[in-house]
């Protein structure tokens, strides 16, 4: 796993990037709610492919929630297109659908 920048916690949390069957993920992306739309996530999420890049990977993946439509479209100005993939996840006893998005670096 990669930790690409990690600050105080009343800024951005973290972003983080694993391997995955030969190809990157983008893990983890939390950006605080009160600087959403000032560009902290797209700063992030470019680091995060500069490093994905810098290990020799050419295409990033990941995972939005299905329901979270700011996210998918954050993602999709960022390059990364839905390829039909589909997973649920159970958390605290709620299934949650999550949508696979791909773009090459």
């Amino acid at each position: 796993m990669v930790h690409v920048r990690e600050m105080d916690a009343a800024d951005v949390e973290a972003v983080s990037a694993i391997r995955v069957r030969g190809w990157q993920a983008a893990y983890a992306l939390y950006v605080s709610p009160d600087l959403t739309g000032q560009g902290t996530g797209r700063v992030l999420l470019d680091e995060a492919h500069t490093q994905m890049r810098s290990q020799g990977f050419d295409v990033s993946a990941l995972w939005v929630l299905r329901d979270n439509q700011r996210a998918q479209h954050f993602y999709e100005r960022a390059g990364y297109q839905a390829d039909g993939a589909a997973q649920d996840d159970v958390y605290d006893g709620t299934t949650l659908t999550e949508l696979r998005y791909q773009r090459v670096l």
